[in-house]
């Protein structure tokens, strides 16, 4: 056991930091498996981080508090917070505003782009990866985890795969159900590899089932069709790990038409290929007006967030549908 000791005066958060640091030092990869709280062993650190998940939210209760509190006993200190807040929200407003125009001007620009003739064009004769031609040397791995969706929405999807400029032959899809849910999710998958099994590349159809440990949900079952895929598949098959692209859908995901050829691109062409991850630009219209107006508003003010967070790359977290190099995903054990 190690005793760290700090000079008087030392930042707390400059505590907390050096403490998770060392940490992540002495314990390998342990906070790949961190959820919440409750996941950390050590009553200390797990203290320490309840404390610090508290934060956010205790900052907004006691501001709304604050405006109450402080309009019945400090009135002028209350106007001068709620003028201060407003202005500070006016700002913030004018800045995502600005961003998300200019997201949206680059994002037209990008869709007129001939994708497969810049990656033809893309000078591989030395690239660190040992590809020489892009669409016949790299794979895509379309990972499509589902649980009580209809038919017709997997169908929808696959047929959006099918649409994509990129060679069929070089895709492959794992299709992954719920154990839990019953023969429903088993028909429907055989269903859907009898319609679309000779279409692609390759084909697998797997189901999930729950696992000591785990935590219920996509993350559980992406991972399971992952690892699925990377023994039926690629292990099987002895394609190198570097190759292949994986790409994690929500099921309901309808890729655009030149979505592969622009990620295997971004792949290509990136400096550090193994150590990025790719996420597109997520529009949630599919079925916007059969949707509720609440639930339109809520879709569009989703839209319009992570589009100008393009803008602000500092910003960016792998949400919903995104990419990861297979070799990445492997050396941290998937997502879970």
């Amino acid at each position: 056991e190690r005793v760290y000791f700090y000079p008087s005066g030392t930042p707390f958060l400059f505590i907390v930091i050096e403490i998770i640091i060392i940490s992540v030092v002495n314990q390998e990869k342990f906070y790949l498996k961190i959820g919440s709280a409750k996941d950390i062993s050590d009553p200390r650190e797990r203290l320490i981080y309840r404390l610090l998940e508290i934060v956010p939210g205790a900052l907004m209760w006691l501001t709304f508090i604050w405006i109450v509190i402080g309009s019945l006993f400090y009135p002028l200190g209350a106007v001068i917070f709620i003028i201060l807040f407003d202005l500070y929200w006016f700002l913030k407003t004018v800045y995502l505003t600005w961003h998300l125009r200019v997201s949206f001007r680059k994002m037209n620009e990008c869709i007129k782009i001939d994708w497969a003739k810049k990656l033809e064009a893309l000078d591989l004769s030395n690239h660190l990866l040992g590809v020489r031609k892009g669409q016949s040397d790299i794979w895509h791995l379309v990972v499509l985890p589902f649980y009580k969706e209809d038919y017709e929405i997997l169908e929808n999807t696959l047929r959006g795969i099918l649409r994509t400029a990129y060679p069929k032959e070089r895709i492959m899809i794992v299709l992954s159900g719920e154990e839990r849910q019953g023969d429903m999710a088993k028909e429907i998958g055989e269903r859907i590899k009898k319609e679309f099994g000779n279409s692609f590349g390759r084909f697998l159809l797997t189901f999930h089932h729950d696992l000591a440990g785990e935590l219920a949900g996509k993350g559980a079952n992406e991972t399971w069709a992952a690892m699925e895929a990377k023994k039926e598949l690629i292990d099987r098959e002895g394609i190198l790990y570097e190759k292949v692209i994986v790409s994690v859908f929500d099921v309901d995901t309808v890729p655009f038409p030149s979505y592969f050829l622009r990620l295997t691109y971004a792949y290509l062409s990136s400096t550090n290929p193994l150590r990025t991850s790719f996420q597109p630009v997520p529009f949630f219209i599919n079925n916007i007006w059969e949707a509720t107006a609440i639930s339109r508003v809520m879709a569009f003010s989703s839209s319009f967030w992570h589009l100008m967070n393009q803008m602000r790359p500092e910003r960016l977290v792998s949400f919903s549908s995104h990419a990861f190099p297979l070799k990445a995903l492997a050396e941290m054990d998937f997502w879970q």
